[in-house]
Protein backbone atom coordinates (compact mmCIF):
# COMPACT_ATOMS: atom_id res chain seq x y z
CA UNK A 1 0.00 0.00 0.00
CA UNK A 2 2.50 2.65 1.12
CA UNK A 3 6.19 2.52 0.42
CA UNK A 4 8.52 2.70 3.37
CA UNK A 5 9.95 6.19 3.57
CA UNK A 6 13.71 6.19 3.14
CA UNK A 7 15.42 8.38 5.70
CA UNK A 8 17.37 10.69 3.38
CA UNK A 9 15.97 14.04 4.52
CA UNK A 10 17.04 16.31 7.31
CA UNK A 11 16.29 15.14 10.83
CA UNK A 12 15.89 17.92 13.39
CA UNK A 13 14.69 16.92 16.87
CA UNK A 14 13.35 13.65 15.40
CA UNK A 15 11.34 15.54 12.77
CA UNK A 16 11.74 14.89 9.05
CA UNK A 17 11.80 18.18 7.12
CA UNK A 18 10.67 18.79 3.56
CA UNK A 19 13.21 19.91 0.97
CA UNK A 20 12.89 23.60 0.14
CA UNK A 21 13.82 25.33 -3.07
CA UNK A 22 16.42 28.05 -3.05
CA UNK A 23 15.47 31.63 -3.87
CA UNK A 24 14.90 31.80 -7.61
CA UNK A 25 15.64 28.09 -7.99
CA UNK A 26 13.67 24.93 -8.56
CA UNK A 27 13.49 21.63 -6.73
CA UNK A 28 15.09 18.63 -8.35
CA UNK A 29 12.95 15.65 -9.32
CA UNK A 30 14.45 13.70 -6.41
CA UNK A 31 13.47 16.47 -3.96
CA UNK A 32 9.93 16.61 -5.37
CA UNK A 33 9.57 12.82 -5.05
CA UNK A 34 10.92 12.95 -1.49
CA UNK A 35 8.49 15.72 -0.50
CA UNK A 36 5.61 13.82 -2.12
CA UNK A 37 6.49 10.68 -0.13
CA UNK A 38 6.59 12.63 3.14
CA UNK A 39 3.27 14.37 2.42
CA UNK A 40 1.45 11.19 1.43
CA UNK A 41 2.70 9.43 4.56
CA UNK A 42 1.70 12.41 6.71
CA UNK A 43 -1.77 12.48 5.13
CA UNK A 44 -2.30 8.78 5.86
CA UNK A 45 -1.27 9.27 9.49
CA UNK A 46 -3.47 12.35 9.94
CA UNK A 47 -6.49 10.63 8.35
CA UNK A 48 -6.08 7.64 10.65
CA UNK A 49 -5.73 9.94 13.65
CA UNK A 50 -8.94 11.78 12.74
CA UNK A 51 -10.88 8.53 12.35
CA UNK A 52 -9.80 7.43 15.83
CA UNK A 53 -10.93 10.73 17.36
Amino acid sequence: MYKLLPIIGTLVNSTLLLSEKTRGGELTTEDKDFNRAICSTRAAIENTSQRIK
